[in-house]
């Protein structure tokens, strides 16, 4: 009997080499992926010398890829950009402080050649990356698209189908990519100033918890203060003893569901909660309960 089980507990062992239990790394792998979040709005690379004009987003990949070295990634481009871009190119970066806050994944890579202002273009890119990521979450793949200085401006990349000439005031994303915890969504001071031209925000949420959530709030709307992000005032436009936000009963799993306020309400709430510090603080959305931050949308809606 003791010889069976000495063999059992070696096949067993020898099983757990094997397959390395949770530890084995994960190995190269093919992903592909779609832009889907527009405008995408290029700004001067202003930490290069300006050399070029540069868009760093995490709104591409999702926060769940871990980028190993070996890996292919299959990136879908369509749009229309308002300017000529004779070359636009990308990079992956590892934009985490355990990578320093820069450190490039592959090489250079033509996204696409010969971009005319006004016309729908459609690239299908494949890039390979040489290093892994040493961060975790969406910050640490994030996709660096751009294109050399002499152009002569930033350019925008609309949605295909948009007219360059005639694109008047497009919704405004706050949020790079879905996340949990606690987002920052902007400092009081940035949604000031947005106020002039946006006046309806909208803030989407997603139940990923197996199960319903009935009679629990899952979002809170906080003030923390930018230099210590812990610390908190009090929650805004919420109910209860805890100023949470209730979604609705029963919130099934997979569901989502959409806060609807005027921006003037939110920023009103902020600063009353803000005090005297209205310039150095920060809106804050604590999410809770399973619930997942989808978008944060800022829209122009002409008044009835």
């Amino acid at each position: 009997m003791k010889k069976l089980l000495s063999a059992a507990v070696a096949v067993l062992a020898l099983a757990m080499a094997f397959v390395g239990c949770n530890n084995t790394p994960e190995g190269p792998k093919v992903v592909e992926y779609s832009v889907e979040k527009f405008p995408l709005e290029f700004t001067e690379n202003v930490y290069d010398g300006g050399a070029n004009y540069q868009l760093v987003t995490a709104s591409i990949l999702p926060a769940t890829y871990k980028a190993v070295a070996g890996d292919t990634v299959k990136i879908h481009f369509e749009g229309v950009s308002d300017i000529d871009i004779p070359s636009l190119k990308m990079n992956l970066v590892d934009n985490t402080a355990a990578a320093g806050y820069w450190l490039t994944l592959g090489n250079e890579t033509v996204v696409g050649e010969n971009i005319v202002a006004g016309e729908d273009f459609e690239f299908d890119v494949e890039y390979t990356v040489v290093t892994s990521a040493k961060g975790t979450g969406a910050d640490s793949h994030k996709v660096q698209l751009y294109y050399e200085y002499d152009v002569g401006g930033a350019a925008t990349i609309y949605e295909p189908g948009t007219d360059v000439n005639n694109v008047g005031v497009l919704p405004k994303e706050l949020l790079d990519a879905p996340s949990t915890g606690n987002v920052n969504a902007g400092k009081i001071a940035d949604l000031d100033a947005l106020a002039a031209t946006y006046n309806t925000v909208t803030i989407k949420i997603k139940n990923t918890a197996d199960g319903d959530r009935t009679g629990w709030g899952v979002i809170k709307m906080l003030v923390s203060d930018a230099e210590n992000p812990y610390k908190w005032h009090d929650p805004i436009l919420g109910e209860g003893e805890y100023g949470m936000l209730p979604p609705p009963s029963p919130f099934g799993s997979g569901d989502e569901y959409e806060y609807e306020y005027s921006l003037s309400s939110i920023i009103d709430a902020l600063k009353e909660a803000a005090g005297s510090c209205t310039l150095s603080h920060q809106w804050t959305i604590q999410l809770q309960n399973g619930a997942e931050l989808e978008s944060i949308l800022l829209t122009a809606v002409d008044p009835a």
